[in-house]
């Protein structure tokens, strides 16, 4: 690389702080901060001896105890912030930075519903980011609105099923639905192997009838079986929705 062209990549990484901090005034933060949800402690058997070393890259774990199988949270909660927070969920391979910006730097859905007055809490899944740690809810929030994106949404259902805590859902692009026993309709076939409704009792299906509940999908997505494999997979999954939708209604 020239010096030329050194200058300007540097120039630019001096502006972008900039541009940054102009933002970021129009937004006040009263508290801010972060915590793990769930897990369990893992206990190694035998005496720990602090005598002993091998390496760095080989851990003496006898006798030692660690945290895993959490989920970590990250919040900010604005000046004068509304009622109820969002919780955000991420999708299948993905972690809540998703949420909070996008790869070319712009703000997430997070940081704008932020500047719009609502606390965000953005969660990373058990095994993903930043609660990778693993041996193979969110009760300390209170009343939210919980937010899941693509595999997100099956949890997402579940967590409003049980958790009276969750008072409104919105879901982008859900990957898996839930279904009253005896009412589960007929798998989706499909290039990615399709979609299937999960069967729950009618006394839990009842709770997500008295909710709000709203779920966005893209443009674009074939409403006939095609041989594009992205296509397919939100095709079986958008007429699934379809089905959960008309049983919520049907029952709520």
């Amino acid at each position: 690389m020239n010096q030329k062209n050194m200058k300007k990549i540097l120039l630019l990484a001096l502006l972008i702080p900039v541009f940054g901090m102009a933002d970021a005034q129009d937004l006040v933060i009263a508290k801010q901060g972060h915590f793990s949800v769930g897990g369990q402690t893992i206990q190694r058997p035998g005496t720990y001896d602090n005598s002993k070393f091998v390496g760095w890259a080989t851990q003496v774990e006898t006798g030692q105890s660690y945290r895993a199988d959490h989920a970590f949270v990250d919040f900010q909660v604005p000046a004068h912030a509304k009622k109820l927070p969002l919780v955000y969920v991420h999708g299948y391979g993905g972690s809540g930075v998703c949420w909070q910006m996008t790869p070319d730097g712009r703000d997430g859905f997070a940081t704008l519903m932020l500047r719009r007055g609502y606390s965000s809490y953005v969660m990373d899944l058990p095994g993903r980011g930043r609660a990778g740690r693993t041996s193979a809810t969110t009760e300390k929030i209170g009343d939210n609105i919980l937010v899941t994106h693509s595999a997100g949404g099956f949890p997402g259902w579940m967590a409003a099923i049980q958790n009276p805590n969750v008072k409104a859902v919105v879901s982008y692009e859900p990957g898996g639905y839930v279904f009253p026993e005896g009412e589960v309709p007929d798998p989706i076939a499909g290039l990615t192997g399709g979609a299937t409704g999960v069967a729950i009792p009618m006394e839990q299906f009842l709770r997500l009838t008295r909710i709000p509940i709203v779920m966005y999908f893209g443009d674009y997505i074939p409403e006939t079986p095609s041989e594009n494999l992205g296509g397919e997979n939100w095709r079986v999954r958008l007429q699934m929705g379809r089905k959960f939708v008309e049983a919520i209604n049907r029952h709520g």
